[in-house]
């Protein structure tokens, strides 16, 4: 992955445990409990999708614990700011066939972890994120 250290890749992908699904990607990101760690926010932008309760009560939670930042729908120009801040975008995707939000991270030069599926395949050039496979 570009932007990021075959290590930190690894991790990132071990993080998620190889299952790129939205449950599987904020558990990697909720904060350890000790005190005094700097844990970075995890930021979430987007419409929700069918059969997302789960993840909305998840989300939920995240947001009244601190740690986790619903944004909803973004508008183009700071969506393009909030991708240049991140650290790296988690394309957690179950059924996306294009992968427009991994190729705007591309785009700036965002490193990404992202499913295992064709079109997002196809979208990263096989090196431009760290492809792990998805579970249903």
């Amino acid at each position: 992955v570009r932007g990021v250290g075959p290590a930190a890749a690894a991790r990132l992908g071990d993080a998620m445990g190889g299952a790129p699904d939205p449950l599987a990607a904020m558990a990697a990101f909720e904060p350890p409990p000790a005190a005094g760690v700097d844990w970075p926010a995890l930021v979430v932008c987007g419409g929700w999708g069918w059969k997302t309760e789960k993840v909305r009560e998840r989300v939920e939670e995240g947001r009244r614990e601190g740690w986790l930042h619903p944004l909803g729908y973004v508008d183009d120009a700071p969506l393009a700011a909030l991708y240049r801040g991140a650290r790296f975008l988690v394309f957690p995707s179950l059924y996306e066939g294009f992968g427009l939000p991994l190729l705007e991270a591309m785009q700036l030069g965002v490193p990404a972890v992202a499913s295992r599926l064709p079109g997002v395949e196809f979208m990263s050039g096989g090196d431009g994120a760290l492809l792990v496979e998805p579970t249903r």
